[in-house]
């Protein structure tokens, strides 16, 4: 989590834990407890799901509590919904797809990395995660014996990599993706690019320190090992391998290698080096037994098996078998539980997007009140003005005709007067009515500017076009037959438009068009008073005015 978007404090909280997640360490679970605290003062969502997040991450990599873990990620993703922070979804996903994959459960793991990319793919910028997925979904199609298609995730993990160089989490991955594509070419017998790639891993690890990233360099120590063995230089592998196992420790990275080890032991058969591989499976026997982690268990059991049916050891080949079988039978027990738990994540995605969509029904109509005229429906001053300017830019950028009409309802003080202010709520809602027909049919913007008044704006029309659609807009108010004492001589509610249509220049701005349309209606007003037979329309467009 970028810690720049929040006051000190909070900040320094969140550098502390991103720097001791990389090495899991309890002491981390207090900062987090303590960054939830912080979380609930400041009413933060993202906050709280990192911190969830987080806490579900250590507490299932350290074996401390697999109900704990999965609540957490569950309150972690509920909190990271709230807040729209899908980066962190994506992390949510990749770790529960990592435990199905830890439990077996292939298909579920590929359906949480798929939902898992989906909510990465959201993010604002490129997301790390995305790139962890792609990672660990070729670690699970190389497992399920599918190493071409684990390549084509591999290369786009690659590609993905190149943007994330200032991420804490940086030289894990690309180890991550360079040590699983060594695993990958060795698969298929690209020795030759195998060896390319571990000449990258090599060069990497030369710039990290003793104590860090143990398991990527125990990982490098097996595939360094095997690549000797290939080569035929058996003295140099023997050597390597006498060093490797007297430092040996796996029970905190078993997650992380523990296909590695399967491979590696199962070489170490395969090359005829019976007595060495024999050797580290008593090694790592009584550690992979005391992380007590089934699907560990079951893939060391393999080892053992192949081993002993490879050297013809009944006796051990018999006890791994039942051992092998009480594994299975536990771990369908488990999958059992991975699926209920899956089907939780689901129920709980469809019920915050049944939350998100009340919430977004109700953003929309609180939207839609905040754009719209109460009273007519029609879009109110605000929405005039950011629609207009925007059409007054399309019209400047493109060197096209921008009009603008001001329709006034003539003499509607009296008309409040004689018939009261209920009728003219109501006279102003027909009339309403009348333009939302022209804004349906001919795409025009309308709105009420305030008063007996309303804007109307016609873009890239000629003259002649805007005074026919205003023609026909004066006759639609006409043929309402409202009566209007008070309006003489016609005894009907009638309308003035004052229009401005220009193509607009450099010096313009918005309201010299309104200006022009406003002078345009004080035309019909005043020409009124000069004139037996009064005109509705007047367009100004310099230095010409039209009247009708």
């Amino acid at each position: 989590m970028d810690s720049h978007a929040y006051d000190e404090k909070t900040a320094a909280l969140i550098d502390q834990c991103n720097a001791m997640i990389e090495s899991p360490d309890p002491a981390v679970l207090k900062l987090l407890s303590r960054l939830r605290k912080r979380a609930k003062e400041l009413d933060d969502n993202a906050l709280m799901g990192y911190s969830y997040y987080y806490q579900a991450y250590m507490i299932y990599f350290m074996s401390m509590g697999y109900h704990t873990f999965r609540q957490d990620l569950t309150k972690a993703a509920r909190y990271l919904l709230h807040s729209g922070d899908y980066e962190m979804l994506g992390s949510v996903y990749n770790l529960a797809a990592v435990d199905a994959f830890n439990n077996g459960n292939y298909d579920v793991a590929c359906n949480y990395y798929m939902t898992g990319q989906r909510f990465a793919d959201k993010a604002k910028e490129p997301a790390m995660v995305s790139v962890i997925i792609e990672t660990n979904l070729a670690r699970l199609y190389n497992e399920v014996g599918q190493p071409e298609r684990a390549l084509k995730h591999l290369r786009k993990a690659l590609r993905g990599s190149a943007a994330q160089k200032k991420h804490f989490r940086y030289k894990r991955i690309l180890l991550a993706i360079l040590l699983n594509g060594v695993t990958v070419h060795l698969e298929l017998q690209n020795i030759e690019r195998a060896q390319k790639l571990m000449q990258r891993v090599e060069k990497i690890l030369r710039g990290i320190g003793e104590d860090e990233l143990y398991e990527m360099k125990l990982t490098a120590s097996f595939l360094r090992i095997r690549l000797l063995l290939t080569h035929g230089n058996e003295t140099e592998a023997k050597k390597q391998l006498a060093v490797l196992m007297k430092t040996i420790r796996v029970e905190e990275q078993v997650h992380e290698c523990i296909e590695d080890i399967g491979f590696f032991c199962k070489a170490l058969v395969d090359f005829r080096l019976y007595k060495e591989a024999k050797k580290l499976i008593d090694i790592l026997n009584p550690q992979i037994r005391a992380t007590d982690i089934t699907h560990v268990m079951r893939i060391f059991s393999e080892v053992k098996i192949y081993y002993y049916d490879i050297v013809g050891n009944e006796k051990k080949l018999l006890e791994c078998l039942k051992e092998q079988n009480a594994l299975l039978e536990r771990q369908r027990n488990e999958q059992n539980s991975t699926y209920m738990y899956s089907i939780d994540l689901i129920d709980l995605m469809r019920e915050m997007r049944d939350e998100q969509d009340v919430l977004r029904r109700e953003n929309e109509e609180l939207m839609q009140q905040a754009r719209t005229d109460a009273l007519t429906g029609l879009a109110n001053r605000y929405t005039m003005v950011r629609e207009l300017e925007a059409a007054f830019e399309r019209a400047y950028r493109k060197r096209t005709s921008l009009g603008v009409e001001i329709l006034d309802i003539d003499c509607f003080k009296e008309y409040n007067d004689t018939y009261g202010h209920r009728a003219g709520d109501r006279c102003l809602e027909r009339i309403a009515k009348e333009l939302l027909k022209v804004k349906e049919k001919h795409d025009n913007f309308c709105a009420r500017y305030g008063g007996d008044e309303f804007v109307i704006v016609y873009e890239g029309m000629t003259d002649e076009e805007i005074i026919a659609m205003a023609e026909k807009i004066d006759r639609s108010v006409r043929s309402l037959r409202m009566k209007h004492s008070g309006n003489r001589p016609h005894q009907l509610v009638t309308v003035s438009q004052g229009i401005c249509n220009d193509i607009p220049m450099e010096k313009n701005k918005l309201w010299d068009f309104l200006s022009e349309a406003d002078q345009a209606l004080y035309t019909i007003k005043r020409s009124r008073q000069q004139q037996q037979e009064p005109v509705s329309i007047c367009l100004k467009k310099r230095p010409e005015t039209f009247l009708r």
